[in-house]
């Protein structure tokens, strides 16, 4: 659960085995956060940002990825 920009609302997000991140919108579904979706994610370690976004993951290759993300 991460605090998405500068907003105050806890946003819940979802790893799917397969590398898929979700994150649950405004009227209580999981969709695809397409800002991660160039990356097969095995676990969200850290985030960090308010005028942007950073997302530092642990990719399933075992690899970690720092990314950026700018709404």
């Amino acid at each position: 659960i991460f605090n998405i920009g500068t907003g105050i609302n806890r946003v819940p997000f979802v790893v799917t085995e397969d590398g898929i991140v979700y994150r649950l919108n405004s009227a209580k579904q999981l969709v695809v956060y397409e800002e991660l979706s160039n990356y097969k994610v095995d676990k969200i370690i850290s985030h960090e940002g308010e005028m942007c976004d950073v997302f530092t993951l642990l990719l399933l290759d075992g690899t970690t990825k720092v990314v950026e993300v700018k709404e």
